[in-house]
């Protein structure tokens, strides 16, 4: 993942391939903001997916199994970027 600015209301994003960029790969731009189980749950509800990037920087999407499938230890869970935090 790659440091970069949204170009639309220049809030520091991470950019970059999904899954490794293997199979499947999607262009990801994500709010760098360390997500709570509660702050997941509000992204979800306001239709953003939610990620897990792992140490490697490599990032995957997580499926709505906040409870059952809590982040694992040394990686952080992520939101797609939303310009202003949803404001507009």
């Amino acid at each position: 993942m790659d440091s970069d600015r949204c170009h639309r209301c220049g809030q520091r994003i991470l950019v970059g391939l999904s899954n490794a960029g293997r199979c499947a790969a999607q262009d990801v731009r994500l709010d760098p903001e360390a997500l709570t189980p509660l702050m997941e749950l509000d992204a979800l509800h306001s239709g953003r997916l939610s990620w897990t990037m792992h140490p490697t920087g490599d990032v995957f999407r997580r499926t709505a199994q906040i409870i059952s499938r809590p982040r694992l230890p040394r990686t952080r869970v992520l939101a797609d970027h939303a310009c202003g935090k949803g404001e507009q």
